[in-house]
């Protein structure tokens, strides 16, 4: 799976770097339990099983493939490639229906993962076989490791539903699909077409319903594109011919005569075929059709696949109800606990929050939403995590946009119900457990030799993508698909680099770490990382809060020689710097209080090979978090340089650390100071002018816990004292205040 790009080479000066687009559909998960909530190794054998993407190599349909290579070569001579916003020439569906009369994702299917049947349908479900077909086999398959064809399998030109054997299901474990047959295969066996149906059970529709279901396929490989077709030279279309589709049929007598309500590739007719091409993707796309005039009236519905020498296509999630907005909101100001430095992760998603600080849960659901409730946890009554039967205490909330704020402890994420003009409704929680002050822990305890990570995004969705690091291998994928449109024969990855949005409060941040999967790293290899303020317009500013450095022999491997390719993970550390008065540079621990970005360089790289993990899919918002930074070369000149921004997020890690509370820090008073105040080593150095010669340290409490004399530059010992809040005050009647 390659990761979808947001937006073409931009030069770096003058562009905002960070933005957002609108919401997508995320499911709803369900509220946590206390027995649900436990460490995970987050590297084990599933993390490495690259088999469900790899087999997906169809023979007929991989790059290899003669039409799809045509295709290619006809792009490249007109300089483009394949590159998203995919063009939508289809109709764009309800994110959700509500009062579903037919629901079906396909995950009763029981086959195991990288498994597929011919043969198993849901309950109630049928499908129709050209004779002759079910006896075909073609080798659509390649063994991962060998790149040798696996065994033929019958009848791949049917309907069949699989779990991860060739495509990663739109919702769940599974969905079904469709491979199509060669007209020479089909020749041999003296059939015209394929013409498969997949049938669903009958049902009533109900007044105002929609059928939505979600579609993957490849939309030119439903066209001839040979040159009797297509003007090669111009690019285009002589004749726009389909040589095969997908249709979706309904029938009002119990499948005796049929109706055609859609067709697949009709959607992309009259479209040029540069513009099909480069809007070609294998993504899951939503499907909406209006089952308005059948109200009343019970009927069956039908995919149908016919054609030749096409493509292959996949339906997922189908429902049929009345359409419903689409709930979606963003916790402002809140991290995702991620991973230690062994690789345990969570196995529920924990967002980490500052306490007592009015936060608010943005509420970005759809346009056509126009009433919202919000169900939360109450404020006064914290979720007992060491509980067996834990209770949540809820209120409700009818404002647009939630705002609450939680003392130190365990929480419930709300849940949004929005309601749309048509009455339908949607619903969305983060489903996850809120902890409020501190950093990322484990029920409440910090655990011995642990040091834990957060993210802006949920954790659970990281992923290891080959063209996502630096290296050859990454290079050559970004010369071979990127290269042409710029005249570059070189393309090089200089830079990665992560938003973090500014915090609701300021946290602590003093070391960073950075997860991936290497195949070689040279020994002389020296990593860098550079953390600077954003503005509020999303703009880099010259602000650099810290750096960080890493060389090879400082890589960890946590899990080498504990599962299969475990030599291979590497976690980098990155423990921030500053530099003192006299420019050198010390550890330190900052406080953030702004949007920062994180950027990571590297050199001395010699034959180096890793790409850094990130999320899988964007966050619920589909917020802009990532950039990669590029460089183009022609016969070794620099001709092209830029960022290309990337809807989710890269496995940087901060070890943030919110305060537990700010109670009091008022009673303190907060008055600018000449005096300046870093966090080295858990105590406070400060440098100060010399009309200042003490100061005292308060805690949020309001409470005094150390004193000191001050002469120029002095180290207030903060050994003793947890990590949190605290205000520096002077003799001049000035404070300072500070994250520990």
């Amino acid at each position: 799976m390659k990761r979808m790009l947001l937006m073409a080479l931009a030069v770096s000066t003058g562009v905002s770097l960070f933005a957002s687009v609108l919401p997508k559909e995320v499911e709803r998960v369900q509220a946590v339990s206390s027995d649900k909530l436990q460490l995970q190794q987050g590297m084990a054998a599933d993390r490495f099983d690259f088999a469900p993407q790899l087999s997906l190599i169809k023979k007929l349909n991989s790059e290899v493939s003669d039409k799809v290579k045509l295709a290619d070569d006809i792009a490249a001579k007109f300089g483009v490639s394949k590159q998203a916003p995919r063009f939508k020439a289809i109709s764009v569906a309800p994110k959700s229906v509500s009062d579903a009369v037919l629901s079906e994702s396909f995950e009763s299917y029981s086959g195991g993962q990288g498994t597929f049947s011919n043969s198993w349908l849901p309950s109630g479900w049928t499908a129709t076989r050209t004779e002759g077909i079910e006896d075909l086999a073609e080798a659509y398959f390649v063994d991962p490791d060998t790149q040798e064809p696996l065994p033929a399998e019958a009848g791949l030109g049917t309907w069949f539903v699989e779990s991860y054997y060739s495509v990663a299901p739109q919702d769940g474990d599974a969905a079904a699909g469709i491979f199509y047959l060669t007209s020479a295969t089909l020749q041999s066996a003296g059939i015209e077409q394929q013409d498969e149906w997949l049938i669903s059970p009958e049902f009533t529709v109900g007044e105002g319903n929609f059928l939505q279901f979600y579609s993957s396929y490849i939309p030119y490989l439903f066209f001839n594109i040979d040159e009797e077709h297509l003007d090669m030279n111009s690019g285009d279309w002589i004749e726009q011919e389909t040589v095969a589709t997908m249709k979706v049929m309904i029938s009002t007598n119990n499948g005796s005569s049929w109706t055609e309500l859609y067709d697949l590739a009709d959607q992309y007719m009259g479209i040029s075929f540069i513009e099909i091409y480069m809007n070609s993707s294998n993504e899951f796309l939503p499907i909406a059709i209006d089952l308005s005039d059948y109200a009343g009236q019970k009927v069956k519905l039908a995919f149908e696949y016919v054609g030749k020498d096409g493509g292959y296509v996949y339906v997922d999630n189908i429902s049929v109800g009345v359409s419903a907005p689409e709930a979606c909101y963003y916790p402002y100001g809140a991290l995702y606990a991620g991973w230690d430095e062994t690789t345990a992760y969570f196995s529920i998603p924990i967002e980490l929050f500052p306490a007592n600080v009015k936060l608010p849960w943005v509420n970005t659901s759809s346009e056509d939403s126009n009433q919202f409730m919000w169900t939360y946890n109450d404020p006064s009554t914290p979720y007992d995590i060491t509980a067996e039967e834990p209770t949540v205490n809820e209120l409700t909330s009818t404002d647009v946009n939630l705002m609450v704020s939680y003392p130190a402890g365990y929480y419930v994420s709300p849940i949004l119900t929005a309601t749309g003009l048509s009455g339908g409704t949607g619903e969305y929680s983060d489903g996850a457990l809120m902890q409020v002050g501190g950093g990322a822990t484990v029920l409440g305890q910090d655990v011995e030799g642990a040091m834990w990570g957060s993210y802006e995004v949920n954790s659970q969705e990281l992923a290891a993508y080959i063209n996502i690091g630096m290296g050859s291998s990454i290079d050559s994928y970004w010369t071979s698909s990127m290269g042409p449109q710029y005249g570059a024969d070189d393309v090089k990855v200089t830079e990665m680099s992560n938003m973090f949005y500014a915090p609701a409060a300021p946290y602590s941040l003093s070391r960073i770490t950075v997860i991936g999967l290497k195949s070689t790293i040279d020994p002389t290899a020296q990593f860098d990382l550079a953390v600077v303020a954003i503005d509020d317009e999303g703009y880099l500013t010259t602000d650099t809060l810290a750096v960080a450095h890493c060389t090879a022999n400082q890589l960890l491997y946590p899990l080498a020689g504990q599962v299969q390719g475990g030599e291979n993970l590497f976690v980098m550390p990155f423990d921030l710097l500053t530099k003192d008065q006299f420019g050198f540079e010390m550890p330190a621990t900052i406080s953030v209080d702004c949007s920062i970005n994180v950027s990571f360089t590297a050199s001395n790289l010699g034959n180096s090979d890793f790409s850094i993990y990130s999320t899988v899919n964007p966050d619920a918002n589909e917020i802009v978090y990532a950039r990669m930074g590029l460089s183009m070369y022609s016969e070794g000149a620099l001709v092209n340089e830029g960022y290309l921004s990337l809807t989710g997020s890269y496995a940087f890690q901060l070890n943030a650390q919110f305060p537990e509370g700010e109670a009091g820090v008022d009673e303190v008073g907060v008055a600018a100071s000449a005096a300046k105040v870093a966090v080295v080593g858990g105590d406070f150095v400060v440098t100060a002018p010399e009309a200042i010669n003490a100061v005292t340290v308060y805690n949020v409490a309001g409470q005094a816990v150390a004193a000191s004399e001050v002469a120029g530059t002095t180290t207030v010992s903060g050994q003793s004292l947890t990590k949190g809040v605290y205000i520096l005050r002077f003799n001049d009647g000035s404070s300072v205040k500070v994250v520990k």
